[in-house]
Formats: C-alpha cells, sequence, structure tokens
C-alpha cells in the first residue's frame, strides 16, 4: 500500500470513531435528559403531593379549627342558654320570696293610724293610798285594788285581766291598730290617775279597761260594760258621748263573740281612771268570778280569745 491509500484509511477510521462516540454522547445525553425530566416529573409530582397533603393538611386543620369553634360556640349557647334558664330561676325566685315576702308584711302591717290603750284592771298587789276621784274633787279612794279572786278556780282577776289584755293587744296589732299597754306584768304599782295619764300621754284614740266582777252571788253571770253618765262633772260631754257610743259598739260585738249574757251598761261617775281620761273611756266587766261556770270560763284561754276578739270587733265598730 502506498503511503496515502494508508492516510486515508486512517482518517476513516478516525472519523467513524468520532461518529460512533458522538452517537454514543447523544443517547447518553438524551437518556441523562429523559432521566432528569422525569425526575423533575418525580420531583413535582411529589411537590404536588406535599401540596396536595399540605392543602389537605389546610384544611384539615381548618375543620378541626371550625369543628372546635363550632363546639365552643355550641357550649357558649348552651351555657348562655342555662345562665338565662338560671337567671330566670332567680327572678322567679325572688318575686316569689318577695310575694311570701309581701304577702306577710300586708296581713301584720296595714296601718290603720288608730291608737287603743289597753288597760288590764288591779295589779298584784293593792295600793291603799288615797287620791282624788276626779280633777279639783275632794272624794278620794285608794289609789289601786289588787280586785277579787275566782271563787271556784282562785285566780287573781288581776291575772285574767292582763293574759285577756295581752290576747286584745295581739289581735288588734294584727288588725292595724297601735296599741299601748299600761301594764304587762303582774308585779307594778300603776295608780288609777297614773293609768288615765298613759292613755292622755299616748294621744290614744280610746281607752278600754279590762275586768271582772265579784258580786258574790253565784246565780249571776254575764258581763256589762260600765261608762261615764251625762252627768258626770269631770269630763267633756264630747268624752261622755264617744264612750258611750264605744260602749253601745262594744256590747253587741261582745256578746256575739261569746254567746255570753249581755247585762247592758251600767252608769258610773266616781271612777278615778274614767274621771281623770281624756279620751273616750269604757270599763269592761267580762264576767263574774263568783259564779262557778263563768269563773271557769274566764281562766281558759280559748275563752278569753273570744272575749278580746267581741271587744276588737266593737272596737272596729266604733271607727266605722
Amino acid at each position: 500500500m502506498n503511503t496515502n491509500k494508508i492516510g486515508k484509511m486512517i482518517c476513516g477510521l478516525l472519523l467513524c470513531t468520532m461518529m460512533m462516540s458522538g452517537c454514543s454522547v447523544e443517547r447518553k445525553t438524551g437518556h441523562e435528559t429523559a432521566t432528569n425530566d422525569q425526575d423533575k416529573t418525580v420531583v413535582q409530582k411529589s411537590k404536588e403531593t406535599d401540596s396536595s397533603k399540605t392543602v389537605e393538611k389546610d384544611t384539615a386543620d381548618e375543620q378541626t379549627a371550625t369543628n372546635k369553634q363550632d363546639k365552643t360556640d355550641t357550649k357558649q349557647t348552651t351555657s348562655n342558654r342555662t345562665v338565662k334558664t338560671q337567671n330566670k330561676e332567680a327572678a322567679k325566685n325572688d318575686t316569689n320570696t318577695n310575694v311570701k315576702v309581701n304577702t306577710n308584711s300586708n296581713t301584720n302591717t296595714k296601718e290603720t293610724g288608730r291608737t287603743i290603750c289597753i288597760d288590764a284592771g288591779h295589779q298584784r298587789y293593792g295600793n291603799n293610798a288615797l287620791e282624788a276621784i276626779g280633777p279639783g274633787s275632794s272624794i278620794r279612794k285608794p289609789k289601786v285594788t289588787s280586785g277579787t279572786e275566782g271563787k271556784y278556780t282562785h285566780k287573781a282577776e288581776s291575772e285574767v285581766n292582763l293574759e285577756t289584755a295581752k290576747k286584745l293587744k295581739s289581735i288588734l296589732i294584727s288588725r292595724g291598730y297601735k296599741v299601748v299597754m299600761v301594764r304587762e306584768s303582774q308585779d307594778v304599782n300603776i295608780s288609777n290617775i297614773q293609768r288615765a295619764e298613759i292613755a292622755n300621754k299616748s294621744n290614744a284614740d280610746l281607752a278600754i279597761r279590762i275586768h271582772c266582777d265579784g258580786s258574790g252571788n253565784s246565780a249571776l253571770h254575764g258581763y256589762f260594760i260600765l261608762t261615764p253618765s251625762s252627768s258626770n262633772r269631770f269630763l267633756s260631754s264630747s268624752i261622755v258621748n264617744s264612750s258611750l257610743r264605744l260602749t253601745k259598739c262594744l256590747l253587741p260585738a261582745i256578746q256575739k263573740a261569746t254567746g255570753a249574757n249581755n247585762r247592758g251598761i251600767s252608769y258610773r261617775d266616781d271612777l278615778t281612771g274614767t274621771n281623770w281620761s281624756k279620751v273616750p273611756t269604757v270599763l269592761v266587766e267580762m264576767g263574774e268570778m263568783s259564779n262557778k261556770q263563768e269563773d271557769y270560763a274566764l281562766s281558759t284561754p280559748a275563752y278569753q280569745e273570744k272575749m278580746a276578739t267581741g271587744m276588737a270587733n266593737g272596737i272596729d265598730d266604733y271607727f266605722k
């Protein structure tokens, strides 16, 4: 072979080698590109998956938060409803308490604007010191006596008088009267003039003196009322007339409440406690302690309550 041919052959071989090498590079480059594209796709898909997961997680979180908020709102709504219900119940209870409360006050404190003086006659021990039976009078009597006693019960009149007076006090207060008690104990020393002055100083609308009689006649029974006559020189005609009107209100009311024998009116102008009074005044003799049936009756709370109720009813009628 000549040199030119050998050179051409070598050049041809080199050219072929280079071409084959180029193809291999292209193939490799194409494969790498495809691989890279595939990797990019996987990465992209992975990113999308991650993004989807993130979105899903966010959505789930949002849903969870929403559910929590809904639960919170529901709980708050329930709580609000509970509070409202409790408030309504509390208001209802307050109202009922007030109604209860407003129903008991009206029963006992309805004011009449009237003042009643109650004098439970006598006391445990009398006071025999003398005092004038009326302003300017020369006639004098013991300041106060201890009264009579039950022939059968042997109970002191002063005790029966006080027990009945306390019952009358309770009834009058329950009806709205203001009550002034001359005494609320057996162990006092209050003269008849002082008793009248207690009623005067209290500006009482009337004074009621509570007593029992002890005539000594066991057949005699019933109640009666002592009131000043129109000839009384110690009292104004207004006091005398008002006292008589009160007497006429008391007599039928007591009879209706007790069923006792009504013995009517006894006009008396020698009673110290009456003659010194500046308000309408009467003295109720509730019954005879020398009569067996009446003696026992006057000592019982039940009969005393009836007697006190009758007097209270008569006082009500007086102010009508």
